[in-house]
């Protein structure tokens, strides 16, 4: 499950980045551009006895006007143009665990990992970026939703380096119901002395990001994000989780193949 988590880590802190540096159009960022590369995250768990680690991730990303794929999130804009587009989405939901991977599990049953279907809208402009929207389990595995929006601000030339680009960001997510009681609660069946049964209603999980890049070439660059994460007291109130707060951290080296020549 940690192998899990640190590469959902990565591709949350990722995917927005390379997702709205895809809308930008300048005469040194092609449309159509593949991206390669290898990163190295650290992520925290919110299990109890899920300890943390490092570990090197591969990392692909394709971007077209229209369509994009970075890992574990593919979009199709349905409408509209860089500046305001609706986009249908997929997702895989990495959230799992096996009985084996913590004692707090021990008894319970397995929670999976599913595919999760969704729009949403993106507003960019000189300023800043939004997107907002919703996305819902395709497969009925938990058989919830979830609702986010985001934001995020760019900085280019910071301190005077011209090849260098500073992001921060900030978001929420409601998670329905049905999806943190999947993944957070203890069903009578599985209750015992020390984890009794827990019923987690919906509720708001809030992000904050930060991260740079640096362009080493025209073709090499140089990246480097954090996140942290605040739980919901209906997800930090439950008996398997240890914690309110997650962090992850990344850096990574990707060349771009640019696809509109």
């Amino acid at each position: 499950m940690l192998n899990r988590m640190i590469i959902s880590a990565v591709i949350l802190c990722f995917v927005p980045v390379i997702c709205v540096q895809a809308q930008e159009k300048t005469p040194d960022k092609p449309v159509d551009y593949l991206s390669l590369g290898v990163v190295t995250a650290f992520s925290t768990s919110p299990y109890i006895d899920d300890d943390s680690r490092v570990i090197p991730i591969p990392l692909v990303s394709y971007i077209t006007e229209r369509f994009y794929f970075t890992g574990l999130e593919t979009g199709y804009a349905l409408m509209g143009d860089r500046q305001l587009s609706l986009i249908a989405t997929a997702n895989a939901r990495m959230e799992y665990y096996d009985e084996d991977d913590s004692y707090i599990f021990d008894g319970m049953a397995n929670r999976h990992a599913s595919l999760d279907g969704g729009l949403k809208v993106r507003w960019e402009h000189p300023w800043c970026g939004l997107e907002t929207g919703f996305r819902a389990d395709l497969l009925s595995v938990y058989d919830g939703y979830e609702i986010f929006a985001r934001a995020k601000k760019s900085f280019k030339g910071v301190f005077e380096i011209e090849k260098l680009k500073v992001d921060i960001s900030a978001g929420l997510s409601w998670r329905s119901d049905e999806l943190n009681d999947y993944y957070f609660g203890v069903r009578p069946s599985e209750a015992t002395a020390d984890r009794p049964v827990y019923e987690p209603q919906g509720d708001l999980n809030y992000q904050l990001g930060c991260g740079w890049s640096y362009k080493l070439s025209d073709k090499w660059s140089l990246f480097n994000n954090y996140r942290v994460e605040f739980l919901a007291d209906e997800i930090a109130d439950s008996p398997l989780v240890d914690t309110d707060t997650t962090f992850s951290v990344m850096v990574g080296l990707a060349y771009q193949f640019d696809l509109s020549k």
